[in-house]
């Protein structure tokens, strides 16, 4: 008779891997869901609360993101336009 507790662990291969990942992540989802059911009702507002600041800051943290790769963009955009001004104006004088 083996003890239970030693069981054997075999690797897991990508397929496997990324399907268990998925079920403790469906299966958290349903805990969750299951709780927000059973909490109290101070709770599930703190709860409520809690998600809606996390929601807020990611999408402050993508616009902030956004903006600065625009500005990172426009900078460039700066810059060739500033090289091919000096191009054109060499090209005037005569001189390549």
């Amino acid at each position: 008779p083996c003890p239970t507790q030693f069981h054997v662990i075999h690797p897991l291969s990508k397929q496997d891997r990324s399907v268990s990942a998925e079920r403790i992540i469906v299966s958290n989802r349903f805990d969750q869901q299951k709780c927000a059911l059973t909490l109290t009702r101070l709770e599930a507002e703190k709860q409520k609360q809690y998600i809606d600041k996390r929601q807020g800051e990611r999408l402050r943290q993508k616009q902030q993101i956004s903006l600065r790769s625009i500005k990172d963009s426009s900078a460039s955009n700066r810059a060739e336009n500033a090289s091919a001004g000096d191009s054109v104006e060499m090209k005037m004088n005569g001189s390549k």
